[in-house]
């Protein structure tokens, strides 16, 4: 956390998850990170280890960039053989009208088939996927009217970090009007349609830009990160993160883990066999069936266990 709205963000999560009625009866204990301050980086560093070391379970928020800490902790707690769910934003527009994590999950053709017919005959093959997503949500986000922008601000200044996003706007003028109505907007709660309509275009922009980032931040935790899967120490065995896009799911696979009910499938490739926790489509053990790479695992730490 760097600034304002990483707090704010951070803190609205966890209240929202902790307060959750599926939460709130298990009676959890928990650290909300927005509540602790230590001046020393080294004191800080050990709270955060004792912390890793006596949680049984780590929740990592990701933001729209990291530091190497979280990245750090998320590691330990999958080290140690803890589950690690990663919460991702999204966009949720008024009334439901557009879910931005299944719209990301489509395949391109179905992206394309969601153009304008006009759309569709400017797409070739050096358009790639994120190209095309940012065009379905410029036009799903310019449809909004007025008071549907405004909530969709209130509901995602603090995750997109709005305030921040002002360097993107080169004109100071539209600059400054675009802070104001940020102001009116959040901490008043007030319209004001005159400048809305100035700012419109870059508005639209930077909610645009934000959601393909966090998208694309999702996919990275699911499919790419290096921390994805990490080798339990004492094991051998592959613990992989669980990747929730919205405090009811996560709310949803906190429970299934505390009471040992998460809805798995075992599904096996050329390479893996793979557990899937099936609300989050995330792998969360691994064992490979390379014969040579699993025997050596097997004898190291087979080998470690008995000491």
């Amino acid at each position: 956390m760097r600034n304002d709205a990483d707090f704010v963000s951070v803190n609205q999560f966890v209240k929202g998850l902790f307060n959750h009625p599926k939460i709130r009866s298990l009676k959890l204990r928990y650290f909300n990170p927005t509540q602790s301050w230590i001046d020393d980086r080294i004191a800080k560093g050990l709270v955060e280890a004792l912390m890793l070391r006596r949680a049984s379970l780590t929740i990592y928020m990701a933001q729209k960039s990291d530091t190497f800490g979280k990245d750090s902790e998320a590691s330990v707690a999958l080290g140690q053989g803890k589950p690690v769910i990663v919460y991702v934003p999204k966009l949720a527009l008024p009334q439901g009208s557009l879910d931005t994590e299944s719209l990301s999950r489509r395949t391109r053709q179905e992206l394309i088939q969601l153009l304008d017919p006009e759309e569709r005959k400017e797409i070739d093959e050096g358009i790639d996927d994120q190209a095309i997503l940012s065009k379905i949500l410029t036009s799903k986000i310019g449809k909004l009217n007025d008071d549907e922008m405004s909530e969709t601000v209130r509901a995602h200044w603090s995750d997109f970090d709005l305030y921040f996003e002002t360097e993107r706007i080169l004109d100071q003028v539209q600059r400054a009007e675009y802070r104001q109505w940020l102001d009116l907007t959040i901490k008043d709660n007030k319209k004001n349609p005159e400048i809305l309509k100035k700012i419109r275009a870059d508005l639209v922009g930077i909610l645009v830009a934000n959601t393909v980032r966090f998208e694309n931040r999702a996919r990275l935790f699911r499919e790419i990160h290096p921390l994805a899967l990490q080798v339990v120490l004492s094991t051998g065995v592959l613990n992989g993160i669980l990747v929730v896009r919205s405090v009811e799911q996560c709310a949803a696979v906190l429970e299934s883990l505390v009471k040992n009910r998460l809805d798995l499938e075992l599904k096996k490739d050329a390479h893996n066999y793979r557990l899937i926790e099936l609300n989050t489509g995330s792998t969360i053990r691994v064992i490979s069936r390379h014969r040579l790479l699993r025997h050596a695992f097997q004898a190291f730490y087979g080998s470690l266990k008995n000491r």
